[in-house]
């Protein structure tokens, strides 16, 4: 028997409309017209915040029904997320292995590990190398925030994430819905979301809405 698997937006930020990526410019992660994760700005201030939050963007191409490499991007925030970006940093996934999906909503579901980025940015050692992450139907929770990023439901996939490291059957724990995921045709309104899985061939930019504790 396989262990209970839940899935659900991250409770902490959900109750908290100003904890919540997306609910100010300032916070606001999206993807341009060329599938990769937004740049962050750089306020230029000078003071160093505490590191609280981060958010987990991920670039994933999809070749023949395999996914062939992944990139992983982490941008580190402060308690308050409404004051911008900290810092970001990037990693190359070394290992990338298919796992059973725990729950219908989840098509694809990865157990990644990741390399060790370049240390530069503040708390970023703090952040998992080895996690699983998800794409599939879009959570409806997530539906708000694509009206931010003028994106279309029906185009978009959702992103889910489960940080813990894999225990029993690598089912237990928590899955969280924290984002959204598309192609540049899906972004660009050019090509509609499927119902069902398996996903389609291409390079999937995912971009966090919701933020995950350091």
């Amino acid at each position: 028997m396989k262990a209970l698997f839940s899935i659900g937006l991250l409770a902490a930020l959900a109750a908290c409309s100003s904890n919540a990526v997306g609910n100010t410019s300032d916070t606001a992660a999206s993807a341009d017209d060329t599938g990769e994760p937004h740049p962050d700005s750089d306020s230029g201030d000078t003071a160093s915040p505490e590191p609280s939050w981060f958010g987990l963007d991920a670039v994933l191409l999809l070749e023949n029904g395999v996914f062939s490499s992944v990139t992983v991007s982490h941008r580190i925030y402060s308690e308050d997320p409404a004051e911008g970006v900290i810092c970001s940093s990037e990693r190359e996934v070394s290992e990338i292995t298919p796992l059973d999906t725990p729950d219908p909503l989840v098509w694809h579901w990865l157990e990644l590990v990741t390399e060790e980025d370049d240390g530069l940015c503040q708390a970023s050692e703090m952040v998992p190398l080895r996690f699983r992450l998800g794409l599939g139907d879009l959570y409806p929770d997530l539906v708000p925030a694509l009206a931010e990023v003028e994106a279309e439901p029906e185009n978009m996939y959702g992103s889910y994430a489960a940080l813990d490291a894999p225990s029993g059957d690598g089912l237990e724990g928590t899955a969280y819905a924290f984002g959204y995921a598309g192609t540049v045709a899906n972004r660009t309104g050019e090509a509609a979301a499927l119902e069902e899985g398996p996903l389609p061939d291409g390079a999937y930019a995912v971009t966090a809405w919701y933020l995950f504790a350091l």
